[in-house]
């Protein structure tokens, strides 16, 4: 985890004292060593350089030298390099002997480079070296010397010049470790080796196998103060080579030991903190990054020590909220970085700088993106002289560029990286492999497509020689940050050679993106399913959907070319991955983990605490970002966070340790195939499948026995009949609009269905259909689609051909959830209903979804709730919670009891951060009845049907390669199986009378589907003119599997039936037996 370097230089240096065995017998420094063993380092240190200055002191065998090794590292621990440097360049150390002072000029060689006099060290150590002293000059010594001037030279960027010295310190060390036993010395000189090769020369193998030599010495066993740093980097290795597993097993134990030792070690346990959140915001863990991340924070106190260690922490957090869309967040944390760093850290100020520009590019705001390449230009002239900070500045600038789609500007400065890199055999092959990809992105924006081709191919080429594990789809180095440049590579050749095949028509560009393509999909679909958090799922997500619109369009061109399913199913498997992945990712894990025997209350323990995380996470927030935010405040809540990410992750373990087969295998794809499709397929079904581009819409039809895959170009025509269709059905209705008007709604509804159903009749006809939406079809109900031109005629929406009446519809987020067994009723216990009390005066719309208030009591009453639970009574045996009652403690007590969920309730929906849209329950005293999306996700509910009828339940923001954020969407995540679900606030007279009949048809024996259209088409039969409009009937929609439901006869009945059944035979035996005689 790359711990701080100068404890380690410290640490090496100071073990360099001469060997002394002696008792000591002065009586000063026998308290010296009391106070020093006691950890007392600032009360030793004065003691111990009173006793060096007077001189007076009569030493034993060496004992001052002794004294002197602990008065300085006591001295470091307790005041810092630069006082120690003062106290040891100011001793005057003419009484003692000429050895004695040959060991001071080594302390003051080495505490020079920490504090950044480099030539001073470099002149010391050097002359040092050519001392003809060997009682002095022996290889202990030498080997010191010889690694504080590979530190010297790396400082200066010199890594051939540093490697040379690491090698000669290590060979030292390692040949004199059987006579000398210094262990510390040792595995200082293992780890800078190590870290140096793997670090620098991105030589991993050969880093491991030195650590894992180091690592199976006998003092080496458990983490200690002589090899903490050694493990440390060693995790930081087997991260970096994606061994995740293998690091784990010494995480804890370095934690533990860092927290015990926290008063000294803190730079090392932040160091540790920040390498695993790195490793962790590169696997698009971000909860955990976050996690760790504040942890830092938390536990260091700005000041100039401490600014670069927080400023990473705060670079790790910004860029996590950047990837979560959670922008409020991700500016606050990046303007945090700039203030924190301008009066401590002027280099961590650069990178301040510069990332602040970097994301003002990305979210377009280019005005501000160019203010901050000024300010970091301005930052860099002015502090920054190095050839390394100059290649960091010039990168990032350079992205910044290439993000304003600045290519020229981006490329001037790519090309003096470049030149930097070149003339310099100290920088490694991977940052001049990176270096090409970032302007092959350029020229191939800018239709270069011959010259981005090459530097491609080429990086593509040196980026396998360098890590030939690159060839194996299996290998752990597709999770690192080589394979995330590998993938991006080959992601952006594929598009390199479809654009240019676009150009020219030539198809071997096309087949060879296929083909490159392929390639980067075997990477990223082993590096998505890395995530446990549903949040972290979606970004994965997001990322795929770069990867399924161009792997679709080559696929697709493939085919009009060349004909052959192969490419339809390819482009169709595709589609599936991309759609409501985190869902099905989420459902198909906790699935598995039941399956293999977990008891369901260990998952539900798990779920409750990521759900406590994520509300002290909130509360974290809301004290750090407030204008006073109290210090204690902010800790404990940092506090709780950790507390509970400990226990999520010990009951992780706990399940793995007692269930190994329950250990999810994320490599199982969830989604099916057309052919598994059509094998769970009844013969009077069909899936009509979109996916939606801005240009064009993929749909795939598939019924029992065959399927069908067009392309459907849409354009503004599309969109404004979309906008027509949604908002004129979504606005209460009450006969405000002209003949014009409505006969344009009519237009629009004819147009969407021919667009969204032309070429389908042969294999739509007279079937249920199962429509898997994507985009903007998420929120249309397909009910409404007109089946006829009505433009010309007056509405009547009483007799227009709604497709409602020609078929029944049900929907799906993806495939992958529908079951096979749809056709077998499901049991369910009763009918478990909501209906809480409102008292205010307010809509949901008009309600901020962060108000912390009793909610019950700003909202207004729904007057319908309480029929709507009355008719529920009529058909099946109902247990309902009305008014105070209707609390979320209830809710939660009764969602595992297999029953129908019917929430009649006020919804109130977050567009901008869909977890935190939430429903209303009845408030109990201090205790607020809201109950969030993101809360959902962490419970597990057992039931058949959740019948929302609350507010725009189906309702949610939109998220690219996920689909539909809802509330409803969090019941099928949570394990519902099927929800009834509202696109818009639902009108109380209609929204019980469809209801009511709803239960009536589910009486019969109906399946879901079926009775919803019954319960509809009776409301539209019945309804008068205005009545009759889709506002009044159309929210209601189906989601999940469409099989019928039963009631379970309650325990004891059966006694109470077979009692009777003997009874009645008992009695007309007799009555026979009497009727005889």
């Amino acid at each position: 985890m790359k711990i701080l370097f100068f404890i380690t230089l410290i640490t090496c240096l100071l073990a360099s004292q001469k060997k002394c065995y002696a008792q000591e017998t002065d009586t000063n420094i026998i308290y010296f060593n009391s106070l020093y063993s006691e950890g007392k380092y600032e009360e030793a240190t004065l003691l111990g350089q009173q006793i060096l200055k007077l001189g007076n002191t009569k030493f034993y065998n060496n004992e001052e030298f002794r004294l002197l090794y602990k008065t300085i590292r006591a001295s470091i621990f307790s005041g810092g390099m630069h006082k120690t440097y003062q106290f040891i360049n100011e001793f005057d150390a003419e009484m003692y002997s000429p050895l004695f002072r040959q060991y001071i000029s080594l302390y003051i060689g080495s505490l020079s480079i920490p504090i950044k006099k480099h030539n001073e060290a470099k002149v010391i150590l050097t002359s040092l070296l050519e001392e003809n002293n060997s009682e002095f000059l022996h290889d202990s010594v030498r080997s010191k010397i010889y690694h504080n001037l590979s530190v010297v030279y790396g400082n200066e960027g010199n890594q051939q010049k540093r490697l040379i010295y690491v090698i000669k310190s290590y060979e030292l060390e390692k040949n004199n470790l059987s006579t000398n036993h210094n262990y510390a010395n040792y595995n200082i000189s293992v780890n800078v080796y190590a870290t140096q090769l793997y670090n620098k020369f991105k030589q991993n193998e050969k880093a491991y196998h030195l650590f894992q030599e180091a690592l199976s010495q006998p003092f080496n066993q458990s983490v200690n103060i002589n090899n903490h740093g050694l493990i440390g980097n060693y995790v930081d290795l087997l991260y970096h080579m994606g061994m995740n597993n293998k690091a784990e097993k010494y995480i804890d134990d370095l934690e533990h030991f860092y927290l015990i030792k926290s008063q000294h070690f803190i730079n090392e346990y932040v160091s540790l903190l920040n390498g695993l959140a790195k490793h962790a915001r590169n696997q698009k863990n971000y909860t955990k990054a976050i996690h760790l991340s504040t942890r830092v924070l938390s536990i260091t106190k700005l000041n100039q020590s401490s600014t670069s260690v927080r400023s990473y922490a705060i670079n790790t957090l910004a860029n996590c909220y950047y990837d979560l869309q959670q922008y409020d967040k991700m500016w606050y944390y990046a303007k945090r970085d700039i203030e924190e760093s301008k009066n401590n850290n002027k280099r961590s100020l650069l990178t301040a700088y510069t990332f602040m520009a970097k994301m003002s590019a990305k979210l377009q705001l280019d005005e501000m993106a160019y203010l901050y390449i000024d300010s970091a230009k301005y930052t860099f002239d002015k502090y920054s002289s190095t050839k390394e900070s100059k290649r960091v500045f010039e990168n990032t600038i350079a992205l910044s560029y290439l993000e304003l789609e600045q290519y020229t500007q981006a490329l001037y400065h790519l090309e003096n990286i470049a030149d930097i890199l070149n003339k310099d055999k100290n920088y490694t092959p991977y940052l001049k492999i990176d270096n090409q990809y970032e302007q092959a992105i350029c020229y191939s924006q800018t239709k270069k497509y011959n010259k981005a081709y090459r530097l491609l191919t080429e990086a593509n080429s040196n980026l396998r020689n360098l890590y030939p594990y690159l060839y194996d789809k299996n290998s752990n180095i597709h999770d690192t940050k080589t394979g995330i440049l590998y993938r991006n590579i080959n992601m952006k050749l594929a598009q390199n050679q479809y654009r240019w095949y676009k150009q020219n028509g030539d198809l071997e560009l096309l087949q060879e993106s296929e083909k490159i393509l392929d390639i980067a999909n075997a990477s990223l679909q082993r590096f998505r399913n890395k995530q446990t958090y549903d949040r972290d799922r979606l970004v994965s997500g997001e990322q795929f959907y770069d990867f399924t619109l161009l792997s679709t369009r080559i696929n697709m061109a493939l085919y009009n070319k060349l004909g052959g399913d192969k490419y339809i199913h390819k482009i169709y498997e595709n589609i599936q991955s991309s759609k409501a992945h985190a869902l099905t990712q989420g459902v198909a894990e906790k699935q598995y983990k039941l399956n293999s025997g977990v008891p369901i209350e260990l998952i539900n323990a798990i779920n409750q605490f990521k759900e406590q995380y994520d509300r002290y996470e909130i509360r974290y927030n809301e004290a750090v970002f407030s204008n006073n935010a109290d210090s204690s405040t902010v800790s404990y809540f940092s506090s709780q966070m950790n507390e509970n990410m400990a226990k999520i992750d010990s009951l992780n373990k706990l399940i793995e340790g007692q269930y190994p087969s329950s250990k999810y295998d994320n490599s199982i794809n969830p989604f099916p195939t057309i052919e598994k499709i059509q094998q769970r397929l009844k013969e009077n079904q069909v899936v009509i499948d979109y996916y939606q581009t801005e240009e064009e819409l993929f749909r795939c039809t598939i019924n029992k026995f065959d399927y069908q895959f067009d392309i459907i170009p849409i354009g503004d025509e599309f969109n404004k009949a979309m906008e027509l269709v949604t908002e004129e059905i979504s606005t209460p209705f009450i006969g405000q609009h002209g003949l014009e008007h409505m006969q344009a709604f009519a237009n629009a509804s004819y147009k969407l269905y021919t667009l969204l159903f032309d070429k389908t009749e042969p294999l739509t006809d007279d079937k249920e259909l199962i429509i898997v939406p994507h985009g903007v079809l998420s929120y249309l109900p397909f009910e409404v689609l007109l089946t006829k031109d009505c433009s010309k005629q007056k509405p009547r929406f009483k007799n227009y051909p709604w497709l409602i009446k020609k078929q029944a519809i049900s929907y799906l987020y993806n495939t992958a959830l529908f079951n096979d067994e749809a056709s077998e009723p499901a049991t369910f216990s009763k009918v478990i209903a909501f209906a809480p009390q409102y008292y205010g005066k307010l809509s949901s719309d008009s309600i901020q979804t962060s108000t912390s208030l009793h909610l019950d009591s700003l909202l207004m009453p729904l007057s319908g709730a309480k029929k709507e639970i009355k008719s529920i009574k009529k058909s099946f045996t109902t247990k309902a919670f009305i008014g105070p009652t209707a609390n979320k403690r209830n809710f939660i007590d009764n969602m595992q009891k297999n029953a129908i969920l019917h929430l009649a309730m006020h919804t109130l929906n977050n567009e901008i951060q869909p977890f935190n849209s939430q429903l209303v329950f009845a408030s109990e005293d201090s205790i607020s009845g809201s109950f969030k999306a993101r809360e959902l996700y962490n419970y597990s509910i057992k039931s058949p049907l959740a019948i929302l009828s609350a507010c725009s339940t189906g309702y949610g923001n939109q998220r690219k390669g996920e689909g539909l954020l809802s509330i409803a969407r969090a019941f099928t995540y949570a394990g519902v199986e099927s929800q009834i679900m509202t696109l818009w606030p639902v009108n109380d007279q209609s929204g019980a009378d469809i209801t009511e009949r709803l239960y009536a048809q589910l009486e019969t024996g109906l399946t879901k589907n079926k009775a919803l259209q019954a319960s509809k088409l009776a409301y539209i039969s019945q309804a008068d003119g205005i009545k009759s409009h889709p506002y009044y009937w159309a929210n209601y929609i189906l989601a999940g599997n469409t099989s019928p439901i039963q009631q379970k006869m309650p325990k004891g009945i059966f006694v109470y039936l077979l009692a009777f059944a003997m009874l009645s035979v008992i009695l007309l035996f007799l009555y026979d037996r009497k009727r005889k005689h």
